[in-house]
């Protein structure tokens, strides 16, 4: 793992720092190798990005490095306060009716979720859901799904939060998307808390996977933390607050 992290490091440095002009086919070099570093290292994409900062693109590049660096930030867990990089890429590509389009309004109304616009954020998570399903994109599907049933569990809307968390999950799996569905599956468990459908919770809770539980903090914690809601509704405070100390301890508080 340490090997293919200097690998990761070394392409950053030879594409962004190889004394070359950033125009034209160098331009496309650092975008394309970004987009492809992303997934497995977005730290080293994001800096890689970041060095085309103030240069002179066209309105092409300058569309595709906005929704590159923002699709990168939010994989790198980077809090976006605006909404103004996405939005070069969510006017450039608009009325194009292709994945560019589809997925810069996927990540416009994501960012106006985070920043509490959840009025325009459903509008345009809606259009991107139902262009993901027309360009017969489960994936993207499920990640307009997904944040959907978020919106609706914001304004308590608890019977259409849990519709689309099902989606959601449905969506992942048909894309194998695996990791996607396992971090699915904590979307639905709170929906049904929220419902009272305890027993249906404590289900999936019996099934969820051992991995993410066993290498993802995040995951565990999420796990944790529904398992003492549970016991809290079904009165067994006592399991309760024992869960809630293995969540203190295992670095986490509520």
């Amino acid at each position: 793992m340490k090997i293919l992290s200097y690998i990761a490091v070394f392409m950053t440095f030879w594409v962004v720092n190889c004394g070359c002009s950033r125009h034209g086919s160098e331009t496309d070099k650092v975008l394309n190798s970004a987009d492809n570093l992303m997934h497995a290292y977005p730290d080293s994409a994001l800096k890689m990005l970041r060095q085309l900062e103030g240069s002179s693109l066209n309105a092409s590049d300058k569309a595709r490095y906005a929704l590159l660096l923002t699709k990168t930030q939010i994989k790198s867990n980077e809090f976006i306060e605006s909404d103004s990089t996405i939005k070069i890429a969510y006017d450039y590509y608009d009325n194009r009716n292709d994945s560019m389009e589809m997925q810069s309004k996927t990540y416009y109304g994501e960012i106006q979720y985070y920043n509490g616009d959840l009025g325009n954020s459903l509008v345009n998570i809606r259009k991107a859901y139902d262009m993901a399903n027309e360009q017969e994109n489960p994936f993207y599907a499920g990640l307009n799904a997904r944040i959907i049933s978020a919106i609706y569990g914001k304004i308590y809307e608890s019977t259409e939060e849990l519709k689309w968390a099902k989606i959601s999950k449905q969506k992942f799996e048909e894309a194998n998307a695996s990791k996607h569905a396992a971090w699915a599956d904590i979307t639905l468990i709170n929906s049904l808390i929220s419902l009272n459908n305890l027993n249906a919770a404590d289900s999936i809770l019996l099934n969820i996977d051992s991995t993410e539980y066993n290498t993802e903090p995040v995951f565990r914690h999420s796990i944790l933390k529904a398992k003492a809601d549970i016991a809290n509704a079904e009165h067994r405070y006592v399991d309760s607050i024992k869960i809630l100390m293995e969540l203190y301890n295992d670095g986490l508080s509520r």
